[in-house]
């Protein structure tokens, strides 16, 4: 986690600003900085808003921690071990992934009605995801046990 930190940091210290796009992040990454092709600079992208270290909010992309308090190297380059996912598989991924092979819309719409749903409500993204699933048709029943799992297991580590 501490690695996936240190590049959103800084992607927003060189942008020299507190949001940019989508597009101005997967650009940053792949082409400014030439740490990944595209598609793994959108993986990236995938990866810090599931772990919470970013926000998607009306097409802004917003680091959720204080970028300033990120010591970062000056030769930092990620490796491909920020795209790691923890023992267990990353249970938004894992929702977004069905949600995605269930639908005909693209990424960045169902990535955009989950947070309009989370900002909306105020629920964990899990819950949002289970939410925007259910107002788009799509059964997301099989998702339910394991999302009150995870936010149970997050209030007892918190």
């Amino acid at each position: 986690m501490e690695e996936l930190k240190k590049t959103i940091a800084l992607l927003f210290k060189r942008k020299g600003s507190s949001q940019m796009t989508e597009k101005e992040f997967v650009f940053s990454a792949s082409m400014d900085l030439r740490w990944f092709p595209p598609k793994d600079s959108q993986q990236l992208l995938d990866v810090a808003i599931s772990r919470g270290v970013v926000t998607l909010l009306e097409g802004q992309i917003s680091p959720s921690f204080d970028t300033s308090a990120v010591d970062i190297p000056l030769d930092f380059t990620p490796t491909t071990a920020v795209f790691d996912m923890p023992a267990k598989e990353d249970l938004f991924s894992k929702i977004l992934e069905h949600l995605l092979a269930s639908l005909d819309i693209e990424r960045q719409e169902v990535i955009s009605r989950i947070n309009a749903v989370q900002e909306k409500m105020g629920v964990e993204i899990e819950v949002a995801a289970l939410l925007a699933g259910r107002s788009l048709d799509v059964d997301m029943s099989g998702f339910i046990d394991d999302v009150g799992k995870e936010i149970l297991s997050r209030m007892k580590a918190g």
